[in-house]
């Protein structure tokens, strides 16, 4: 007798996770949110029961999930840039430094950042008033996005 797998996931699910749950309503159109549930987190062997709340919030933006671009499908959440000209003037400091072959690390990209933020007269700057590793790799996500390695 084999063992059962062990959970291999915590948290928000993919979005070509939320497309699979969008298709399989799809093709079941009578299955109740919490049967959905129960598929979802049978077939993604999720750790704990998806809630019928997101499950209802995923057929919701169905749309979003049917249309989603190959390179987005392992995002777990969108982010909003909450100030463009802000991510534009620290992106560029960024590649200008890889240009220059010169390691960075995510500490001195937000320095940097509050630099920039108080030159543009933006004191209240929410991408960095974080303190914890979660927030890092939001940050780090962005240049990864853009193709620049950091520390």
């Amino acid at each position: 007798m084999t063992k059962p797998k062990p959970p291999s996931q915590n948290g928000n699910l993919e979005y070509i996770q939320k497309r699979a749950i969008v298709k399989h309503k799809d093709n079941n159109p009578k299955l109740s949110l919490s049967a959905l549930a129960k598929w979802a987190t049978t077939e993604f062997n999720l750790a704990r029961t998806v809630d019928k709340s997101t499950i209802s919030h995923i057929l919701d933006k169905r749309e979003k999930y049917l249309s989603i671009a190959p390179q987005d499908e392992k995002i777990r959440r969108t982010r909003v840039v909450t100030n463009d000209i802000l991510e534009q003037v620290l992106s560029t400091w960024v590649l200008q430094m890889e240009a220059q072959r010169l390691n960075i690390s995510i500490e001195i990209i937000r320095e940097k950042g509050h630099k920039f933020a108080q030159a543009l007269g933006l004191h209240e700057c929410s991408l960095f008033n974080f303190q914890n590793a979660d927030n890092d790799i939001r940050l780090s996500s962005v240049y990864k996005k853009l193709g620049i390695s950091i520390l």
